[in-house]
């Protein structure tokens, strides 16, 4: 796993060997203070802290006169401190992003390419999003842009990217610690402005499973998206998949953007995801490629419900605020009823920029069960990043 990282880094000198550059780097914090309140419990509040501290030093090279081929990079290291778990103190290392892109023109359309390690995500963001090691390719037609994307995980440091869905060895790790590996495919079609303004966009997603512990997966995505009038927006989005061909599930998505002032806009939206093929009938349990979550808290997948949310955010100079309620339905439950209410979920997330270089941040999150369990957790996260 060492020896990963210094390949990685061998190339990284390689490829800037020669080349003038620019270079900075960040300074981040990130404190968490969490409870669980339990009232069927007769046992006072379970009380949680977590801590991380990293450094981040990126640097830029221009590779052609013209500046449309550059090379982008960046190392992390991050102190990990987490009293609830074993080990308690973690050190990671990871080459977060290692990228060569540019743009190859052509009589009429243009070819984007990137090569490398740097962030990917499908149409959705709730089927694969994460860092991964590929080829992206898109063609710029006048009419329409056709995208293409190949990678592979297995390389990936898991102590700091998105993981893989369905799959947790139990195992702890220093350092470095190999993804679990899959290869994903995307084939992206995207029609701009296909009539009065609105977007429509296909996409098709595989993901091959090289560990034999996860399974195939294959999905269908149709997105429309546009302007209803010059202050309201919508994007409406249906996802089907299935895993070694032997099921079929789907993933749904509407929402609606309003601003009304300059400073601030209003969402409402809702996501279905299908759930138990026993009790639904038709679609089996949604599963996506990377590991998905409802809220920030609890870290429960994207699968078997119904959330409708409504959101407000505000900004202006160096402030951003939102917050958001979800309520999480269950579909068809054990007991037959519809849409029974299994929780609900707050936060508020809040970033203020102190100076140029100084950034400082609060996130607020509760979730409320609604189940027998009644429990309630809430967790706030202390942020704060120096740029240098």
């Amino acid at each position: 796993m060492k020896k990963s990282f210094i390949v990685f880094c061998s190339i990284f000198l390689i490829l800037t060997k020669g080349f003038a550059f620019e270079w900075g780097g960040v300074f981040d914090n990130e404190s968490t203070i969490g409870y669980d309140i339990s009232p069927n419990k007769n046992e006072s509040a379970e009380f949680s802290f977590t801590q991380k501290n990293g450094l981040h030093v990126w640097l830029s090279n221009t590779l052609s006169k013209d500046g449309i081929w550059k090379l982008n990079s960046e190392v992390a290291y991050i102190a990990d401190i987490n009293p609830q778990r074993e080990p308690v103190f973690q050190n990671i290392l990871d080459l977060t992003l290692l990228k060569v892109s540019g743009q190859v023109p052509m009589k009429k359309s243009t070819i984007d390419i990137s090569l490398g390690r740097f962030f990917i995500s499908d149409k959705t963001e709730n089927i694969f999003s994460t860092t991964s090691d590929g080829a992206y390719l898109k063609f710029n037609l006048s009419r329409v842009g056709i995208g293409g994307y190949i990678g592979f995980t297995g390389l990936l440091n898991s102590l700091n990217v998105n993981g893989i869905f369905g799959f947790n060895d139990g195992s702890v790790a220093q350092i470095y610690k190999l993804q679990y590996p899959v290869v994903p495919i995307i084939l992206s079609f995207d029609f701009p402005s296909l009539f009065a303004n609105q977007n429509l966009s296909f996409q098709v997603l595989g993901s091959i499973d090289c560990g034999n512990d996860v399974g195939n997966k294959f999905y269908g995505t149709l997105l429309l998206d546009g302007p209803i009038y010059s202050k309201l927006f919508y994007t409406v989005q249906t996802t089907f998949g299935t895993q070694n061909f032997t099921n079929i599930m789907n993933y749904t998505s509407l929402n609606f953007m309003w601003f009304p002032l300059s400073f601030a806009n209003i969402n409402l939206g809702v996501q279905y995801a299908s759930g138990n093929e026993e009790l639904n009938g038709i679609f089996s349990s949604y599963s996506s490629v990377t590991s998905t979550s409802k809220e920030s808290i609890k870290g429960f997948p994207v699968s078997d419900c119904l959330l409708p949310a409504a959101s407000i955010v505000f900004y202006g100079g160096p402030f951003y605020s939102k917050f958001e309620v979800k309520c999480d339905l269950d579909i068809l439950n054990e007991q037959g009823q519809l849409f029974s209410v299994r929780g609900y979920y707050g936060k508020l997330n809040s970033t203020f920029n102190v100076f140029s270089d100084l950034q400082i941040g609060l996130d607020l999150n509760l979730y409320i069960n609604a189940t027998e369990n009644q429990n309630v957790l809430f967790n706030a996260v202390i942020k704060a990043a120096f740029a240098f």
